[in-house]
């Protein structure tokens, strides 16, 4: 309308689940959301409890749930969100911390076969992060969940992600 479209944003987390939850689960959790309302951009956004599984895992359930979304959206545009990082020192950490190469890597394959798709270094900016100040300054459990100053810093990094500062007019 007046050039402007609509934005209808649905968010059917399920907290605690991992990327095999989001396989197994999918067909009743997100299929018909994809179904009723269609899908521009999927977002998946799992893995912060995946520390247990190796990266390649993580990886490959991301790439069945991209599968899953794309083919009832076959032109939908992805955006693949690594991990939070855990608490370097707590027995929460795990491989969460190694997945974003093998994003990355899962990316670029999908853009080879024609997927708009892109990583949100979400990893990379807790890491960056933690150069600079300490993880119970920027935590809201002393563990594994964000604060608000976190949870800003993370939809900031998605924002540049999807639309990029240098595009702000």
């Amino acid at each position: 309308a007046g050039g402007r479209g609509t934005i209808t944003y649905i968010n059917n987390s399920v907290g605690g689940w991992t990327t095999n939850d989001g396989v197994a689960n999918f067909s009743t959790y997100a299929n018909p959301f994809i179904e009723e309302h269609g899908c521009d951009l999927f977002v998946v956004d799992l893995g912060g409890n995946d520390g247990g599984l190796s990266p390649e895992m993580t990886a490959d359930n991301d790439k069945t749930i991209i599968g899953l979304a794309r083919g009832s959206a076959p032109d939908t545009g992805v955006i693949i969100m690594s991990t939070l990082l855990n608490r370097p020192d707590s027995n929460w950490a795990g491989n969460d911390a190694l997945q974003e190469p093998f994003l990355v890597k899962l990316s670029e394959e999908l853009r080879a076969e024609g997927v708009p798709c892109a990583v949100c270094g979400i990893t990379s900016m807790t890491a960056s992060v933690l150069e600079h100040i300490k993880f119970e300054d920027f935590s809201g459990n002393n563990i594994n969940h964000p604060n608000d100053f976190w949870a800003r810093l993370y939809a900031n990094t998605l924002f540049e992600t999807l639309v990029g500062y240098e595009n702000l007019k």
